[in-house]
């Protein structure tokens, strides 16, 4: 068990209590609450985890070092391959595993091939994908300081001011929503944001959140099923979008404010490896860091290409 201690789900309560991110506490408590509902899923009486503990150790292992492969077209498998899954990440790897040629996938036989020259000394790495700091803090437990690909899950919140509009209608929207978006309803209510660009459905989303009884009465629910909300529904109705937008950037900004994360990086850099709480404290004030950069960056360029509330 001690080996997957670095992951997210198993941060100490003490180490939570430090967190200022609204996204990061958002962020796991939707990861316990997912791992609680797949564990009791599957309880079985021929199911070897007969904990929770257990459950946890068996998906994090399998999660983080199974290697895939294509059996078909339609079926992937997965396998655990020993001494191989112990190679280090990289974004720019100077290795990859690969099935073995000429075997097929039910051979079970992997090899590691270089891709460019190694030198002598020099660690072997392959890249686990191009993900952001969260997913790999979630399924590794490391992050990576720069990393290009990292955004944050922004998850609509209460914004007090906003809330009898966000609570308005609710059944009509998540149908309204999940029809115009082509998308299930459950994420609807959600979307990610990059440094320095919008995801191309979160004013989608807002502006079909912030719709009015008034709006779905006089634009009616089957004409906004088919309404194209990457444009603008009205001048009211993206006042309050670009409103509500900022109100929650400007609510997650004010919970990391005062705080110098450079100094803080700085001092927490050295002692990250002597020992496993420092180190999870440091992955957890880089995920702020990188938060607060991303959060400032947003904000800024939403004043600067978005109209005024």
């Amino acid at each position: 068990e001690m080996c997957i201690r670095d992951r997210i789900i198993y941060w100490p309560q003490e180490l939570k209590d430090k967190i200022r991110s609204i996204t990061l506490q958002d962020f796991i408590g939707r990861v316990a609450v997912k791992h609680r509902g797949i564990y009791q899923s599957t309880m079985h009486p021929n199911l070897i985890a007969d904990t929770e503990n257990e459950y946890l150790w068996a998906y994090h292992m399998a999660k983080s070092r199974h290697i895939p492969s294509d059996v078909n077209a339609e079926q992937l498998a997965c396998h655990m391959c020993p001494i191989v899954d112990f190679l280090n990440h990289s974004f720019e790897p100077n290795a990859v595993i690969m099935q073995s040629e000429g075997l097929t996938s039910r051979d079970n036989q992997f090899g590691v091939y270089s891709v460019k020259g190694i030198a002598k000394d020099e660690q072997v790495t392959v890249s686990y994908g191009e993900m952001g700091n969260l997913e790999l803090a979630e399924r590794y437990g490391f992050v990576v300081e720069g990393n290009k690909y990292s955004h944050i899950p922004f998850v609509f919140g209460n914004i007090p001011e906003y809330a009898h509009i966000m609570n308005e209608c609710l059944d009509e929207k998540l149908e309204i929503l999940s029809h115009a978006l082509n998308c299930p309803a459950s994420k609807t209510l959600g979307s990610e944001i990059y440094s320095n660009k919008m995801e191309k459905q979160l004013m989608s989303k807002i502006r079909g959140w912030v719709l009015t009884k008034d709006d779905i009465s006089k634009l009616g629910k089957e004409t906004l099923k088919n309404t194209d909300f990457s444009k603008k529904i009205s001048e009211k109705n993206e006042g309050m979008a670009v409103g509500f937008l900022k109100a929650m950037l400007q609510q997650r900004m004010d919970a990391l404010s005062g705080i110098d994360y450079s100094k803080e990086l700085q001092m927490k850099r050295g002692e990250r490896y002597k020992k496993l709480e420092s180190y999870n404290e440091f992955n957890m004030l880089l995920l702020e860091a990188e938060e607060k950069q991303i959060l400032d960056n947003m904000w800024n360029f939403v004043k600067k290409t978005m109209s005024q509330p």
